[in-house]
């Protein structure tokens, strides 16, 4: 029963964390992926999108079978027309600069079988420089262990940090002892690792 409340309680906590961010972050759009009922084609819409965004069409051995990029655009949409895909599973692939959305789908028998609830929406680590440090912050989409390490211009590690079990990063470096240049974040997760280029 102990056991059962316990992950009650982190669902909660886990739902709450996830409103609070995206209530915090009005930067995140708003997505609609649908199929066509009666041809094989599948509709992408995006609203309230900031900055650069891609969208990429991938095939089961995440090649690349379409990929189109806009910057500074509110709304954005595309109709795939897919009667020339073969059956097989797919994803399309929607990258922002605050979240990812992998949306997988098959084609069965000449139709197209999407499901929104296989939708999984990662949320981009935010690096910062500010005054004397660097903050990160992410948000995880589940408890898993996250590996943070700074690299200079050559390449040379100046800073590593291993967490455990993290649900939440809230970090702040203090890099006032490091020279100026460029320097690269990596945020290294279950799901993969992204890169960040911060220059002082």
């Amino acid at each position: 029963m102990k056991k059962v409340m316990i992950k009650c309680a982190l669902t909660v906590c886990f739902c709450i964390g996830m409103f609070s961010m995206a209530t915090a972050n009005p930067n995140l759009p708003a997505v609609e992926i649908v199929e066509a009922k009666f041809e094989k084609k599948i509709s992408f819409e995006a609203r309230s999108v900031q900055g650069k965004a891609t969208v990429t069409l991938l095939d089961e051995n995440e090649v690349s079978l379409y990929a189109q990029t806009w910057k500074d655009r509110s709304s954005i949409g595309k109709i795939f027309d897919l009667e020339a895909l073969p059956n097989g599973k797919y994803e399309l692939f929607f990258e922002t600069e605050t979240n990812e959305i992998i949306q997988p789908f098959r084609i069965e028998k000449g139709k197209v079988l999407l499901k929104e609830n296989e939708r999984i929406v990662r949320y981009v680590p935010i690096v910062a420089k500010v005054g004397e440090y660097i903050r990160l912050s992410w948000l995880n989409d589940e408890m898993s262990s996250v590996k943070i390490e700074i690299e200079d211009e050559d390449g040379s590690l100046v800073l590593e940090e291993k967490l455990k079990g993290v649900l939440k990063v809230a970090r702040r470096y203090d890099v006032s002892r490091l020279e100026r240049g460029t320097y690269l974040v990596k945020v290294k997760t279950k799901a993969k690792t992204y890169y960040r280029e911060i220059n002082w």
